[in-house]
């Protein structure tokens, strides 16, 4: 066996994590809005209370005239222990602040608390205004779809009957050009082969657990469809295709590296990238 075929063997042995539906537990909701955008909250929260995820829900507000700093909210945050935040980039931003950031409490509270955070688009034209979901379309999106369950059985809870959940699974086609580069420069290699067979695997492993999490969905939520993206590609300019051909109406990805320590950076660009397609961050 060449050195190629035991690199393939390896690939083939690598450990797939089985996948297993788990609803979400969204029994506390934290609204966090600023005050011109008290009405379109409730407009916002009668909206979550009509989906089944949410109808035993509690809902809870903190009033924006209560702090003016993270120190002075997040102990109320502790307390109220959400299991869902739902708020809006932004959040107590100047007007001058560019729509291409989350803000100082989105970026905080991305870190922070270990619950999700959903953020509907705000309209600065249209002062007050936010963009209510169209669950229609739901796309879910990893560097590594494998052994990212919480993720893929977010987007499908969230995912209306009748509509559809696209599982998004990318390989960074500069950070392959880049091992390449090195795999070439080794003459022991046939870079040419490398390059086909390590293509084929990188994107055997995501296509069998999107298979998996098909028929696991099919069992436990058979009025949804499952669609799939698995391909190389430049990260934000494939997703932002695939968001524009499918009209996502919720776009959801982890928000934290695997340390914790940082906003997770894929997840960062495209929170900052798609202004108006309402977020899901896990």
């Amino acid at each position: 066996m060449d050195n190629l075929d035991v690199f393939e063997s390896v690939f083939k042995r690598a450990v797939r994590d089985p996948y297993k539906y788990a609803r979400p537990d969204f029994s506390r909701v934290l609204m966090l809005t600023d005050a011109s955008y008290s009405q379109a909250s409730q407009t916002t929260q009668e909206w979550l209370s009509d989906h089944p995820l949410f109808s035993n829900a509690e809902f809870q507000k903190i009033e924006s005239a209560t702090y003016n700093q993270w120190i002075e909210i997040e102990p109320t945050i502790q307390k109220i222990d959400p299991s869902l935040i739902v708020t809006h980039r932004l959040l107590k931003e100047p007007p001058e602040t560019s729509k291409h950031s989350l803000g100082a409490y989105l970026d905080t509270l991305a870190q922070a608390t270990d619950c999700p955070i959903l953020i509907i688009p705000n309209s600065r034209e249209e002062q007050g205004s936010m963009k209510i979901p169209d669950l229609k379309s739901v796309i879910a999106v990893a560097d590594h779809l494998s052994g990212h369950g919480g993720l893929v059985s977010n987007a499908a809870a969230f995912t209306a009957d009748g509509g559809t959940l696209t599982l998004c699974h990318l390989e960074d086609e500069d950070t392959f050009s880049y091992y390449m580069d090195a795999i070439e420069r080794i003459p022991e290699i046939n870079s040419t082969v490398a390059r086909e067979k390590i293509q084929r695997q990188l994107l055997a492993k995501p296509r069998q657990y999107i298979e998996t999490v098909t028929a696991v969905l099919k069992t436990d939520l058979p009025n949804i469809s499952i669609d799939s993206v698995i391909e190389f590609g430049h990260l934000i300019d494939r997703y932002r295709q695939a968001i524009a051909k499918r009209q996502a109406g919720l776009l959801v990805f982890e928000s934290k590296d695997d340390t914790q320590l940082a906003m997770h950076s894929v997840g960062y660009s495209l929170a900052i990238e798609f202004t108006e397609t309402p977020l899901l961050l896990i």
